[in-house]
Order: C-alpha cells, then structure tokens, then sequence
C-alpha cells in the first residue's frame, strides 16, 4: 500500500450475541508506538480490499451524518459510535446463528484526508483446552472456543 495512513483514534465495541448484549469501550485505545501493529495491519487490509464497492448516498444519509459528527469531538465519536453498534446488533439478533464479533471505529487520515472506518472484526472457532476439577479429579478436555484472529 503506497498511502500514509495516520490513526488519530479507534474504539472498539463487543457485539455479543451468544448472551444477546452489546459491551460498549469507554475508552479510546492507547496508541502508543510499537503497540498499533494489530490495527495497523487491519485497517491496510481494509482500504485495500477489492472488493470494496462504491456506494452513492444522500448528504443526508444517516451514517454520513454520524461521521460528520463523529470528527467533532471525542464524546461525539462515542455516543455516534454507541448508535451505530446498536443498530448492527439490532440487525445481528435477526440473524441465525451469528457468530460474536467486535466493532472497530477508527478515525484516521489517508494521504491527508480524513476518514471515518468501522471494521467488523470476526471471531473464528479454535479448539482450547478446558480444565475441569471434580472432588479433586482433574481432566482436561477440548473444547471449541470464539477468539479474535492474529
């Protein structure tokens, strides 16, 4: 990717479906050096994605009006944030067997000109070990678990 991108902030909320509820971040992520790899590497592979697809929309469209507002301030970018989680959850509930997945909104700048991103962060099922003690006997099994991917 030939594009500067400069991350200004990124919070993450939980889409929980597996207990039906959401877990909303009151915090921004610290973006300290050397600690952005992860975000980095999720946001490149977003903006480059061919099959992103172009989509014309009214200037009154509400998710063009939640960005405006999310670049006001801080407090804007959450409870604008918090709208847009709950929508997708909503739409989520109706869904079968929705898998749990995360919701990363991102404010950065690409090659100067600012951008509002939400990334839908998948969890993927892998197989962990799960100790069990029963009446001082111990077993171990496996079992499959959602986790965030590398």
């Amino acid at each position: 990717m030939n594009n500067t991108i400069i991350i200004d902030k990124i919070l993450i909320h939980m889409l929980d479906l597996e207990h039906s509820k959401v877990v909303y971040s009151d915090t921004f992520i610290n973006l300290t050096e050397g600690t952005t790899e992860y975000y980095d590497k999720k946001i490149e592979k977003c903006l480059e994605n061919s099959g992103i697809k172009q989509l014309i929309t009214g200037s009154e469209h509400h998710l063009l009006q939640a960005g405006k507002k999310m670049i006001e301030s801080n407090d804007s970018f959450k409870e604008e944030s918090i709208k847009i989680t709950q929508d997708i959850f909503n739409l989520c509930t109706k869904i079968e067997e929705m898998p749990n997945a995360n919701l990363m909104f991102v404010e950065c700048k690409v090659d100067g000109k600012k951008f509002i991103l939400i990334i839908k962060l998948n969890y993927k099922t892998m197989p962990m070990s799960l100790i069990e003690e029963n009446d001082g006997v111990r077993s171990i099994r496996f079992i499959n678990q959602q986790i965030l991917p590398n």
